[in-house]
């Protein structure tokens, strides 16, 4: 009789244990549940700086993007400007062999940081004396993706992504 009550009396023990840890588990969770907050994203998908990062962006006017054999590329963090879900930025490429006739060329492409896509709208090239050699506008070009490890992929990791 008292092997019984021992055993029964072991369960409860064991049933008010188990018991026990499963309250201690769901409120151990209720306590640490935290929510992660999510960074904030502009219109287009970039994300918005803290004060300090923005005063950093600003005090370049033109910040480097990449790079070619060829050229150094360089966005305007001044005159970008996010209409409608779309960055439109100014791109300059400047010319490394400085006895070319041309000496940079300034690209207006619109950036959809959603998609990873983008599409140029304009182009002017300039010679070293500062006159313009070649000028075109393009209406309603179709959106591409960037090929991988090129000046397109350089252009939306910039912009989009940026890191100062």
């Amino acid at each position: 009789m008292k092997k019984a009550i021992f055993i029964a009396l072991l369960m409860l023990l064991s049933i008010a244990s188990v018991a026990d840890l499963l309250g201690q588990s769901s409120k151990r969770k209720a306590r640490t549940k935290t929510t992660t907050r999510q960074p904030s994203v502009s219109p287009c998908g970039v994300p918005i700086p803290s004060f300090a990062e923005f005063v950093e962006e600003t005090k370049q006017e033109w910040r480097k993007a990449g790079e070619t054999e060829d050229a150094n590329l360089y966005y305007n963090t001044l005159k970008s400007v996010c209409d409608k879900g779309i960055l439109k930025v100014w791109f300059k490429s400047v010319e490394k062999d400085t006895d070319k006739p041309l000496s940079y060329t300034m690209r207006r492409y619109e950036v959809n940081c959603r998609s990873n896509q983008l599409r140029l709208t304009s182009m002017v090239q300039y010679r070293k004396n500062g006159a313009v050699l070649d000028s075109i506008d393009l209406k309603g070009p179709d959106w591409n993706d960037p090929v991988p490890d090129s000046m397109g992929e350089s252009i939306v990791e910039a912009v989009c992504h940026k890191t100062l």
